[in-house]
């Protein structure tokens, strides 16, 4: 995740990052470190979005989302 240009945590195992490349590009640069017991998707963002988190990570998803 350093490699992106920024993320945020969504839950303890949840993550959004800020990048430019697809979603093949981003699964491809993390499968290398997943297993058998691993669960993993790649999914684009966008906004408008609806949920409730904390503070940080609301003013990370408004500053990081394209509308």
């Amino acid at each position: 995740m350093k490699a992106s240009a920024g993320w945020a945590r969504l839950s303890e195992s949840s993550y959004a990052i800020a990048t430019s490349e697809t979603v093949n590009q981003v699964y491809e640069r993390f499968k290398k470190h997943l297993d058998d017991n691993d669960n993993f998707y790649v999914i684009s963002l966008r906004r408008p979005y609806a949920g409730w988190g904390k503070k940080d990570v609301n003013d990370w998803l408004e500053k990081h989302l394209p509308q």
